[in-house]
Order: structure tokens, then sequence, then C-alpha cells
């Protein structure tokens, strides 16, 4: 095994790991805690209703897991992109 390959399976472990310890943290918050502490980060979370972003939640900690294990984070991006952009034609509707 060639010393990338090796350091590259490392951090694919220490990530899925990370993203476990992640996940274990996130599924312990009452629902609510966990939108709130997401929309410090996305903002945009205000305009969707709650049920909603309840569901981006359950999805952005199962994206994370799966990101992890696949070492590649663009399965995360989509998920939050995809819920950004119906954020966005919620705020566009409620105008």
């Amino acid at each position: 095994m060639s010393r990338l390959t090796r350091l590259t399976s490392e951090r694919t472990e220490t990530s899925v790991t990370a993203a476990r310890a992640l996940r274990n943290l996130l599924t312990m918050l009452p629902p609510g805690a966990l939108v709130d502490a997401l929309t410090d980060e996305f903002a945009w979370l205000a305009y969707l209703p709650e049920s909603e972003a309840r569901e981006f939640c359950a999805e952005f900690v199962r994206g994370t897991m799966a990101a992890a294990e696949l070492g590649q984070w663009e399965v995360l991006d989509q998920v939050v992109r995809e819920w950004k952009q119906t954020a966005a034609l919620r705020a566009r509707d409620s105008d």
C-alpha cells in the first residue's frame, strides 16, 4: 500500500468516525434544538416551515454520514444546496 493510499484511507476513517460522533450527538438533541443549532449556520432555515426544517436536519445528519463514508463531501453539498433552493422558493412565496 502506498503512503498516499494509506493516508487517504486514514483520513476517510477519521472522517467517518467524526461523522458518527456528530450524528450521535445531534440525535441526542431535541429536534427543535437541532433546528436552532443549524439555523445559526444556515440562516435560510428560518424560511422553511418547522416540519421541513426538521426534515432538512435529518437529511443533513444522514448526508454527513454518507459523505464521510464515501469520502465525497459533494453528497452533503447537494443536500444543503437543494434545501437552500427550497428555502429560497418559500421566501419568494411569502412575499
